[in-house]
C-alpha cells in the first residue's frame, strides 16, 4: 500500500556494419536497430495485488538509425529498425482512490540515403524495414477499482525516409 506506484521500462539500442570492397567499388552500409520494453502485471498463479492513490505503468521504446554510404560505382545502404512496447496486466486487482494510467508507446526514426558517383555505372539503391509494435493490455483476469479516471493507450510513431541517387556525366555509361 502507498501513496503513488510508477512503474517505468525505457529501452534503446544499435548497431552499425559498414563495409567497402576493393575489388570493385562498393559501399554497403548495414544499420541495425532494435528496442524492447515489456511490462508484465499478474503472471503468477496468485493474483498480484495493488493498492495505491495513484498507479502509473509506462513503457516507452525508441530508436532512431542512419545509414548513409556514399558509393563511387554502387552505393547500398540497409536499415532495419524493431521496436516493441507492451504492457500485459492480467491476474491482478488493482485499487486506485486516484487515477490508473496504463501506456505504452514506441518511437521509430529511419534515414536511409544511398548517394553513388558514377565513373562509367553508378547504382543506388536504398533498403529499409521498420516493425514496430506498441500494446497496452488488461487482460480478462484484471479486476480494476479506479477512484478517479482509468487511461489505457498505445502509441506508435514511425518515421521513415529511404532515398537513393546515383549522379553521372556525360562520360557514364549507366546510371539507375
Amino acid at each position: 500500500e502507498g501513496r503513488g506506484t510508477t512503474i517505468r521500462h525505457w529501452s534503446i539500442g544499435s548497431i552499425a556494419i559498414q563495409t567497402i570492397t576493393e575489388a570493385f567499388p562498393i559501399l554497403t552500409q548495414v544499420s541495425i536497430a532494435k528496442s524492447v520494453a515489456d511490462i508484465k502485471i499478474g503472471t503468477a498463479a496468485a493474483p498480484t495485488v495493488i493498492v495505491a492513490d495513484t498507479v502509473n505503468v509506462t513503457a516507452d521504446t525508441a530508436a532512431a538509425i542512419a545509414s548513409k554510404p556514399i558509393g563511387i560505382a554502387i552505393s547500398v545502404p540497409v536499415a532495419l529498425l524493431e521496436t516493441s512496447s507492451t504492457i500485459s496486466i492480467d491476474n491482478a486487482n488493482i485499487t486506485t482512490t486516484g487515477d490508473l494510467t496504463v501506456r505504452s508507446k514506441t518511437d521509430n526514426q529511419i534515414n536511409a540515403q544511398a548517394v553513388t558517383a558514377a565513373i562509367a555505372v553508378g547504382i543506388g539503391v536504398s533498403v529499409s524495414v521498420l516493425n514496430s509494435d506498441a500494446r497496452a493490455t488488461l487482460g480478462p483476469k484484471s479486476v480494476v477499482n479506479v477512484g478517479r479516471d482509468l487511461f489505457v493507450q498505445a502509441d506508435a510513431v514511425d518515421r521513415n525516409y529511404t532515398f537513393a541517387n546515383a549522379y553521372g556525366d556525360s562520360s557514364s555509361i549507366f546510371t539507375l
